[in-house]
């Protein structure tokens, strides 16, 4: 098999301001059959990380999906103005067991 044919999963981290793109980018997450997961994020970065992030608090969106290339084709249409993440993992990044599905991430950078 080509390695260009290859299809990676992964999660794909997202800003997300409330604003109209948000809630397009959630609602259409939430139907596409290339999501498995979807998390909502609240990030707090330290004041030595304003270089890179020029809020202290930022949300997002965390998904985990299947297929990198239609992930890549379906978040190109959505072009969020801040920095957005994407992680090549086949791992789940959530290990811990709860009664009920998580759908919160809370981060300290």
């Amino acid at each position: 098999m080509d390695s260009e044919e290859i299809s990676l999963n992964g999660y794909i981290c997202a800003p997300y301001l409330h604003d109209h793109n948000s809630i397009e980018l959630k609602d259409a997450w939430i139907h596409s059959n290339n999501i498995e997961n979807m998390y909502f994020v609240t990030a707090t970065f330290s004041n030595e990380s304003k270089p890179y992030f020029s809020s202290c608090a930022n949300h997002s969106l965390l998904a985990k999906f299947k297929n990198n290339k239609k992930m890549m084709k379906e978040f190109s249409q959505h072009q969020p103005t801040n920095t957005s993440f994407i992680f090549g993992m086949d791992d789940y990044l959530f290990e811990r067991e709860v009664g009920t599905s998580t759908n919160f991430v809370s981060v300290y950078y």
